[in-house]
């Protein structure tokens, strides 16, 4: 008589669905009641109440949660894990074993409503909600110490494994005026785990329903909530709600006189307009010299991340190489995975850059590792993305797409954008598969890659960390991916004998005008721009054995075809 919408929409009273009336349903799931009545009334006391307590938990939880959460009365915390296994063995608790972790425990979801029943029955429905927010909090605070660290892997499983339980307890903190400031320290912990998971709506949607009860907050937590919101607002590509978020913590940071959270929104500040706004480069900069001052190795590392981001958009490609690696050494001083993943990108996109692709292969390559090893979802779109570049550069414009794709489809997945610099790099190696394919083949490869599973991702990538056999290298002749046209290869090659467009130009016959046209087609198909594009072309063209030592150019560069 329901659709499965209906049926989904009534999933929470789903014991009361069961035993609706009907000529032969109603009396067939009548008797679901009957044998909980039954299986219920043969419980001891203690069992009973254990029972009965046991629904205050969304989906599974360990032993040590129920022994911290159900005590009370005549149940000891010692009677436990006693009563627990009389449960299971009248099958009123479901044993779960997740791989490689412990043993954790379940109802059934029309059990779990039984059980809720009795516990508003016996009036302990409020009291144990409100320790079982205790408890999860509590678990929370602990985590946000280690979530910075070496131990950041384990604990994101650790609050990924108690995803539901989070969710009740944030729930509650919603309900009930006193829970405001558990469910904020809650959401504040989990603000990591959204972005490591790339997901960005969800947390957004947590942080907006506890902004919208601020006013019960204390004034720290506030600013707190602010700066996690701009966090997860600019990867969700709100920029606007971003700096608004980050512009009100920091004005209640001023207030309460705590300068070094002031200074992590002119960090974040400066990073959402990095390369377009020089002020706020000069913020973090000021930023920067705080934090090397202070010691604090997390935030001086991410202060050098997002110098390296402005160095690097603006061309600077040493000094966006010294910034990465200075920001990589203290990220693995810490120990923090995700860091790790997100340096490794960058350092591969420099390499990149400068035509070193043996580099990127390596620093693309630990970054995916890493992201992978800490479940960092959000590390594994960044790399996929850097990947599609060095396809393109190596002359694979059909798996730069579908590497594009793939990660275009995660993004669109999370509700999500990439960063300003990958943003620019994504755009930049589109355009070069779509030179080299065409339009109508990149759309096509592009779709193709929305729907790859992770390991044909993963066998793509694999493909790419292999160097090419010698005589394949894109733009040497008889190239499969790129290829240069042989008035580009000749540009190429003056270019990398460190020529000017004036002398090139005289030197084959052409105008100046003509040469740049040549100039800009070929960054555009090797993958370089900006600044520093023409050193990154020299550099690609003496690694790819296009410089003025190879014999062939050679050749062509004695004798031009001259311009008729």
């Amino acid at each position: 008589m329901l659709t499965t919408a209906q049926l989904d929409e009534r999933l929470e009273h789903a014991l009361g669905l069961l035993t609706g009336s009907g000529p032969v349903g109603g009396q067939r799931h009548a008797t679901l009641r009957a044998a909980l009545d039954w299986s219920h009334g043969l419980l001891s006391l203690s069992g009973q109440t254990l029972f009965r307590r046991l629904a205050v938990f969304a989906g599974d939880w360990a032993l040590e949660d129920a022994e911290a959460i159900c005590p009370g009365g005549t149940l000891e915390a010692a009677d436990i894990l006693a009563v627990l296994t009389d449960l299971m063995d009248q099958s009123l608790v479901v044993v779960e074993r997740p791989s490689g972790g412990t043993r954790r425990f379940r109802l059934l979801e029309v059990i779990r409503q039984y059980a809720d029943e009795l516990l508003r029955a016996a009036k302990e429905r409020s009291l144990l909600r409100r320790s079982h927010a205790a408890r999860f909090a509590a678990l929370a605070m602990e985590a946000r110490g280690e979530l910075n660290g070496p131990k950041q892997p384990a604990w994101t499983r650790r609050l990924e494994q108690d995803r539901e339980n989070f969710r009740a307890a944030m729930a509650w903190g919603l309900d009930t005026p006193e829970g405001l400031e558990t469910g904020a320290e809650i959401v504040l912990t989990l603000a990591q785990v959204w972005q490591l998971r790339g997901e960005f709506a969800e947390g957004l949607m947590w942080y907006r329903r506890y902004l919208a009860n601020i006013h019960a907050i204390p004034r720290r937590v506030q600013g707190d909530l602010h700066e996690s919101t701009g966090f997860l607002a600019v990867h969700a590509g709100l920029s606007d709600e971003a700096r608004s978020h980050w512009e009100e913590a920091a004005a209640i940071f001023a207030e309460v006189e705590d300068p070094g959270a002031v200074g992590r929104q002119l960090h974040y500040l400066a990073h959402a307009t990095m390369g377009t706004d020089a002020p706020r480069a000069a913020a973090l900069a000021a930023r920067l010299a705080l934090e090397e001052e202070a010691g604090d190795k997390w935030w001086t590392s991410a202060c050098l991340f997002a110098l390296g981001d402005a160095s690097f958009l603006q061309g600077d490609l040493d000094k966006a190489a010294d910034c990465y690696s200075k920001s990589q050494v203290l990220a693995r001083q810490l120990g923090h995975s995700f860091a790790i993943a997100r340096r490794c990108v960058r350092l591969g996109q420099v390499t990149r850059t400068r035509g070193d692709l043996e580099g990127a292969r390596h620093h693309l390559g630990e970054s995916m590792r890493v992201a992978k090893d800490g479940n960092d979802d959000w590390g594994c779109t960044m790399a996929l993305a850097a990947w599609a570049s060095v396809a393109a550069s190596v002359g694979s414009p059909r798996t730069s797409a579908m590497l594009l794709g793939a990660a275009q489809g995660r993004l669109d997945q999370y509700g999500a954008v990439l960063w300003a610099l990958d943003r620019a790099d994504f755009v930049r190696t589109a355009s070069t598969a779509t030179a080299l394919l065409g339009e109508d083949a990149f759309r096509e490869y592009l779709r193709e890659g929305r729907t790859l599973t992770t390991q044909e991702t993963d066998s793509l990538v694999k493909e790419l960390q292999e160097p090419p056999p010698p005589g394949s290298l894109a733009g040497s002749p008889g190239s499969p991916g790129i290829r240069l046209t042989p008035r580009e290869s000749q540009v190429l090659h003056l270019i990398a004998g460190g020529e000017t467009n004036q002398s090139i130009a005289s030197e084959l016959g052409l105008s100046v005008r003509t040469v740049e046209r040549h100039a800009a087609n070929l960054y555009l198909k090797i993958g370089v721009e900006g600044p520093a594009a023409r050193a990154a072309a020299a550099n690609y063209a003496f690694r790819h054995a296009l410089g003025p030592e190879q014999d062939t150019l050679a050749v062509l560069h004695q004798n031009p075809p001259r311009r008729r």
